[in-house]
């Protein structure tokens, strides 16, 4: 690691760039296809984010010599939020919003008259000018 830091140009160095090249270049692959696939943001900097685990990686190991156990977890759960993609609503979802949606524009349309009075549908009997309510109310009266 040392010899990677100071950069000295030796082989060995020029070797050990060779193999970190070709894993993060595998896991660069990874992290892509989830974001393809709706698993991670698609506009997530894939360099960075296997910067922060590598480099998380790193200072685990030289803090405790070891990755201690529940290491992973910790680090999804720290960056999760930040590359997860976001929440899409299920198919289900979407067509309930969508339907409530068209119910709401047709109920806002002008009555056919031209007047502002609310649809028939939507209206109450008293604004339809239905009085079938007010005479069951006079019967129940009477009774």
């Amino acid at each position: 690691m040392g010899a990677l830091l100071v950069d000295n140009g030796s082989e060995s160095t020029a070797a050990i760039r060779t193999v970190v090249q070709r894993h993060r270049a595998a896991l660069a692959h990874v992290v892509e296809t989830a974001a393809e696939q709706g698993g991670a943001r698609r506009d997530l900097d894939v360099e960075t984010f296997i910067d922060c685990i590598a480099g998380a990686y790193l200072s685990e190991r030289a803090r405790e010599g070891n990755v201690a156990p529940g290491w992973p977890q910790r680090i999804r759960t720290l960056l999760e939020p930040t590359t997860s993609a976001p929440h899409r609503p299920s198919r289900r979802s979407r067509r309930r919003a969508a339907i409530r949606e068209q119910s709401a524009a047709r109920d806002l349309q002008p009555a056919k008259d031209g007047g502002n009075a609310p649809r028939a549908s939507n209206a109450t009997a008293f604004e339809r000018g239905d009085t079938t309510g007010e005479q069951r109310d006079r019967n129940r009266t009477e009774i």
